[in-house]
This record gives C-alpha cells, sequence and structure tokens, in this order.
C-alpha cells in the first residue's frame, strides 16, 4: 500500500509540475497522466485525473503527503530511539506525542526530520 502511495502521489506532483512548467493542454496532460499511472501501477487511470484533489490551477500542495510520509517515519525512528522497540505501551511517549499534536504546538521539526527518505524508503522496503 505505501509503495502504491508513493507511486500515485509522486505521479500526481510529477504531472502537475510539467503541466505547469510546460504550459500543456488538460487533455495531453491527461494522456501523460494516464500513461505514466498505467506504467508504474498498471492501472488505466481515468481522463479526469485533475478532480483527485490536485486541479492543475491549483496550488501545489500534493507533494506535501511525500513531506509528510517522510517526516512521520522520522518521527516513528525517533520515538523508537527514545521510548524503545514498542514506544506505543510508554506513557512518555504519548506524552511527548500529544505536546506536538496539540492546538498551536511549536513544533521543533530539526528536533526529528531532516527530510531524510532514506528513512521512509527503508521501512517501506525492509
Amino acid at each position: 500500500m505505501e509503495l502504491f502511495f508513493v507511486t500515485f502521489y509522486s505521479a500526481n506532483s510529477l504531472t502537475k509540475m510539467d503541466f505547469w512548467m510546460n504550459k500543456r493542454s488538460i487533455e495531453n496532460t491527461n494522456k501523460i497522466y494516464s500513461s505514466m499511472m498505467k506504467k508504474y501501477t498498471n492501472i488505466e487511470m481515468p481522463q479526469h485525473w485533475m478532480l483527485h484533489h490536485i486541479m492543475p490551477e491549483s496550488i501545489m500542495y500534493v507533494p506535501s503527503y511525500l513531506l509528510a510520509a517522510v517526516r512521520a517515519a522520522e518521527l516513528e525512528k525517533k520515538i523508537e530511539e527514545l521510548y524503545g522497540e514498542n514506544w506505543w505501551e510508554s506513557e512518555e511517549a504519548g506524552k511527548y506525542l500529544r505536546s506536538m499534536m496539540k492546538d498551536g504546538a511549536n513544533i521543533n521539526l530539526q528536533e526529528f526530520s531532516k527530510l531524510d527518505s532514506r528513512v521512509f524508503l527503508k521501512e517501506i522496503t525492509r
């Protein structure tokens, strides 16, 4: 499932960047995206790809899913280092996570994230 997640959102991101940078038509972009999805996932993607929360005229937020996945893997690695392999059983780990997730939390990303995609890739390929 994670491999599909990476493939799907990478294809979405690359398609959208290509659309903007090369000033492609929607029709041409649809063909490129459909071809990419067929090649990398073997799934026939409908021509209305842009309706899946990546409208070409909108902001470029799709890659944020990929960045979030990398940061989540880094956070899990940090929590394991601090609280052990069974960190979810640790009350202190719960406090640590709740402090990050509370409304208005001032999260220091440098504490656990270097945006090192190797951490995420290692996690999904073990």
